[in-house]
């Protein structure tokens, strides 16, 4: 009986957000300590489903653009930010064949379809918060993607070559 009260009483201490201090018992038959017990489980988040995101060939026409979906946990299913890189310090894809380059444009967004979404400055947080999805795995979902364009006049003044690539690295980060 005075443990279930001990424990009632460091239970109420905790539920109230009270400071309980830890107390000692007292010299008797029996005695009974309390001890308030307390955790943090810290914010995480997982990005998942990345894939490559294969332009193929310019046409010569027009702007080239991809759009390429995955997932993002969020513990609780909360918000997140993202920021994008890569190896070329640019959004910009670079070839050692020509030795030239070529920018592009980068929006991300929530949803499947990043075309509307905001326009992401290099290495910069995302303005906007995006929200995850609760269960580690998605459940086969996604909900987030990225969406590059090639505008026409970049494609049609760079050399012809055929290795353009970056690695494009991103960071998500639980808000």
């Amino acid at each position: 009986m005075k443990l279930l009260k001990s424990v009632t009483f460091v239970t109420a201490c905790v539920t109230a957000g009270l400071a309980c201090a830890a107390s000692d018992g007292a010299l008797a038959g029996n005695s009974n300590g309390a001890a308030a017990l307390s955790l943090e489980i810290g914010s995480k988040v997982r990005v998942r489903n990345v894939d490559d995101i294969p332009l193929g060939t310019y046409s010569g026409v027009g702007d080239l653009t991809a759009n390429m979906s995955y997932c993002v946990y969020r513990s609780g299913g909360e918000d997140y930010r993202m920021k994008l890189s890569t190896d070329q310090g640019a959004f910009q894809v670079y070839s050692t064949l020509a030795a030239a380059s070529i920018s592009y444009l980068v929006r991300v967004d929530d949803d499947l379809d990043a075309s509307d979404g905001e326009i992401l400055g290099y290495d910069s947080w995302s303005a906007a918060s995006m929200t995850g999805h609760e269960r580690a795995n998605c459940q086969g979902q996604e909900n987030g993607s990225i969406w590059v364009s090639f505008f026409a006049a970049n494609l049609q003044a760079a050399p012809t070559a055929s290795d353009y690539q970056t690695t494009m690295i991103l960071t998500i980060e639980p808000i």
